[in-house]
């Protein structure tokens, strides 16, 4: 009768304990996916503070307000190429106010890391959606698509600005196509937009 017993009970209790292993499993996963998240977030930052060691002094306030602005409870990975990532940092609502950019721009601070974990790379880059239309991000994988295959999922100009807020180049797309790019004019402190397809200007 005891031994009856004590096999009723134990199989009561298997599911019981399974259930709390893998709530065990799944906590942690939880625990270890926010680990992560926080080592990025130091790794960021410290990447960040040596690119504001080599600016203008005149520029490092534009990369403390970046820092300071970066949502990173919306961090998200995209692919790169040979095993490189692309970290995707989007940059808070109030970033946009204090530096009067316009509502429909989307900023992301995005960053190259390679197979060490080193970020080699980084830009902030404004997403201006086609038609002055209001969107809340840029589409997972866009930037993945950009520089892959170079075919976005979403129509619109691409600035990409140092995270000092200097331009740089941009890039214009329309039903997953290239339509135009530009390259800041550093000596004048504009750019220039050529079409695809047309001859290059000095």
């Amino acid at each position: 009768m005891r031994k009856l017993l004590f096999s009723s009970t134990a199989l009561l209790l298997l599911p019981l304990l399974f259930l709390m292993n893998a709530c065990q499993k799944e906590n942690s996963q939880v625990v270890a996916d926010v680990n992560s998240n926080q080592q990025m977030e130091t790794k960021i930052d410290a990447w960040i503070e040596g690119q504001k060691a080599l600016a203008y002094e005149s520029r490092k306030p534009n990369i403390d307000l970046l820092k300071k602005k970066l949502d990173f409870s919306k961090l998200r990975i995209e692919k790169y190429d040979a095993g490189e990532q692309i970290i995707v940092v989007p940059v808070k609502d109030e970033y946009k106010k204090l530096k009067h950019v316009a509502d429909n721009k989307i900023p992301n601070l995005v960053l190259i890391v390679d197979k060490l974990g080193n970020i080699r790379k980084g830009n902030l880059v404004l997403y201006i959606p086609k038609n002055g239309e209001v969107v809340a991000k840029a589409p997972d994988n866009t930037f993945y698509h950009i520089f892959n295959t170079g075919t976005p999922e979403c129509n619109g100009v691409f600035k990409f600005l140092s995270i000092s807020g200097g331009q740089i180049y941009q890039v214009e797309y329309n039903d997953g196509k290239l339509i135009s790019f530009g390259q800041a004019n550093k000596g004048k402190g504009n750019s220039v937009v050529v079409n695809v397809g047309e001859d290059c200007i000095d």
